[in-house]
Parts: structure tokens; C-alpha cells; sequence
């Protein structure tokens, strides 16, 4: 028996992708219909992320579970922003005046290829085109092709891709990543998370930003590891993080006897910390600019706020895996 394998299965109406390593034990599952979301995963035989309780659960609330992908991440003030003289108006997808998060987790993914090996472990490629989807090109009149590799291989859920310009015009860029980790009796204190901070940028709750970043005590204590109770429901707070060629956090759960680590590169220099009030979890979002920073009064090193040239490609790449305490 092999010790990779991929495995197709059909749930509420969609197909769901599950990379298995039979010698581990370890499981991921995703769902290219619903915005490529890696709903599931299993390391070390611990539940990583939050998963919603069906399929079904989570068409209704696609970015509430897993990890959602986000182009733009976070929200948008009015869904309007310019770019190179250019006016953009996305939809108005939260009340009363924002848009959230984007489309791309809302949205079919294709898979283009799949494959197990020892060398590779069991992975799947999945492909969004905004070729493909007319109605977004009226907004966002930019050909952007983002490919998706998940891998599943010793221990370890490697999450990464490119984003590639196909188009004539510089398209603004702003892209995120939403993995809920799952962190069972949060409420009990037993909850601890390191993250390389190096400022802090003031927000409102909606997380827009209302001032310059600061070396605050919050970032400080990031730094030597923070209680996870600490972090009120719904409660959030923007980093900039460290200038480190890999930044990884970590969320030690010392009841459990186990420690998640989420590592990222260059790619994500600010990281949100959500914590929502619908399941046991804590969001760690690592974003390639600050929430709304085309509209930011800042300069461009600053907030993220750039753009993605005609024919570039931008790569991409993350991974979680389990540590014992």
C-alpha cells in the first residue's frame, strides 16, 4: 500500500478533496467548489483548524471556517478604492457600506492537477482565472490566474501557489490568507501564542486602521508569548511583523501538550489576530497589505499597497505542522 493517497467523496452537493498519509495518520480535506477552502486538518492526531459541522454549514458561511483565501483580504470602507488613476467599485457584501474579504473564497476553484509520491507527498493543484468569470472583470478588469498547491507530506500542510498578471495593465494587489486554528478551552487560560510582532497599527473593530504602528506593550508581549484569553471575543489587532526571510507563530496549548506552528514568508509582512465568537478558535492572517490600503493616507512602504505588473507572477507559500510540548 501506498503510503500517499488522495481520495474524492461527494458531500452535500460538492466534491470534497482528502490527502491522506497512511503511515502518519494525518488527513486534509478541501473543497475546491467553496473557494479552494482547506476546511480540515489532521496532524499528529490532532484536529488543526476549525471545520464547519458539513459542507452544507459551510456554504453558508464561506469564510467562517478553515482557511478561506482572500483577494483583497479584510474590508474595503465603501468597496471603492484607486489604483494608478483608476477608480475600483467592488460589491457591497457586508452591511451597512463594505466590502469583505473578496471573492475568490466565495468562488469554484478548478483542479488541474493531483498526484501522491514519496518525494511530494499527497497534493492537489487547484486554478482560479478571473478570465472565467465575466461578471468580476467588470469591476476588476484584470486577467489575474492564481494557482493553489495543497500538500500533505511528513507531518507537515504546505499551502502555496502564484498569482500571475495575465493581462496589459498593473492590477492592484492585496492578498490574504484565513486559517482558523482550533484551540479547544480557550476560556480556560491554557492558551499561549508567540508571533514575531514588531509594531502595532491602531484599528477600529472593523479592523481600518486610525494611526501610524507603535512598539506597543500588546507587540511586546507577541514577542515573549501572549494568553490567548487575553483576547476577547471578536477581538482583533494588526502587526507588522519582523523583516525575517520565514516568520512563524506558534499557538502552545499546554493542556493539550501540544503546540501548532503556522510559518509564512516574505510574501505576508502583517499578520491579523481574530478571534471570532462562533467557534473555538483563533485566526491567524497573514496579509500582503493593511486592511483598505489603497485608501490609506500613508506612504506605499508602509501599508503593503502595490501592484502586480503586467506579465509578473508572485509566489507564495505557507505551512503548519505539530509540535509536542
Amino acid at each position: 500500500m501506498d503510503r500517499y493517497e488522495i481520495v474524492f467523496a461527494e458531500q452535500d452537493g460538492c466534491s470534497v478533496v482528502e490527502l491522506r498519509d497512511s503511515q502518519l495518520g494525518d488527513r486534509a480535506r478541501i473543497v475546491p467548489e467553496l473557494g479552494g477552502n482547506l476546511i480540515s486538518l489532521n496532524l499528529n492526531r490532532r484536529e488543526i483548524l476549525a471545520a464547519p459541522d458539513s459542507v452544507a454549514q459551510l456554504k453558508e458561511g464561506q469564510t467562517m471556517y478553515g482557511t478561506p483565501i482572500l483577494f483583497p483580504p479584510n474590508r474595503v470602507q465603501d468597496g471603492r478604492f484607486t489604483f494608478k488613476g483608476r477608480t475600483y467599485q467592488l460589491p457591497i457584501n457586508e452591511e451597512p457600506d463594505r466590502h469583505l474579504h473578496g471573492e475568490l473564497s466565495r468562488r469554484e476553484w478548478k483542479v488541474v492537477e493531483r498526484g501522491s509520491s514519496d518525494d511530494k507527498g499527497a497534493y492537489i493543484v487547484l486554478s482560479f482565472r478571473y478570465a472565467d468569470h465575466e461578471d468580476m472583470l467588470t469591476y476588476f478588469p484584470h486577467p489575474l490566474s492564481f494557482r493553489m498547491t495543497f500538500s500533505l507530506r511528513e507531518g507537515q500542510l504546505h499551502m502555496g501557489g502564484t498569482i500571475h498578471n495575465e493581462g496589459k495593465d498593473e492590477a492592484p494587489f492585496a492578498f490574504g490568507l484565513h486559517p482558523y486554528f482550533y484551540t479547544p478551552r480557550l476560556e480556560q487560560g491554557d492558551g499561549v501564542l508567540q508571533a514575531p510582532a514588531a509594531r502595532e497599527w491602531p484599528i477600529t473593530r472593523f479592523t481600518f486602521v486610525t494611526g501610524p504602528p507603535e512598539d506597543t506593550a500588546l507587540a511586546a508581549q507577541l514577542r515573549q508569548g501572549m494568553p490567548l484569553h487575553e483576547i476577547a471575543p471578536l477581538g482583533s489587532a494588526m502587526l507588522e511583523l519582523q523583516q525575517l526571510p520565514e516568520r512563524v507563530c506558534r499557538l502552545q496549548l499546554k493542556e493539550q501538550g501540544y503546540t501548532i506552528a503556522y510559518q509564512f514568508g516574505e510574501t505576508f509582512p502583517y499578520l491579523l489576530i481574530f478571534r471570532p465568537n462562533w467557534s473555538e478558535s483563533i485566526c491567524l492572517e497573514p496579509y500582503s497589505c493593511l486592511t483598505d490600503a489603497f485608501n490609506l493616507p500613508y506612504p506605499t512602504d508602509m501599508t503593503g499597497a502595490r501592484g502586480i505588473g503586467p506579465g509578473e507572477q508572485l509566489a507564495f507559500e505557507t505551512s503548519m505542522w505539530v509540535e509536542d510540548n
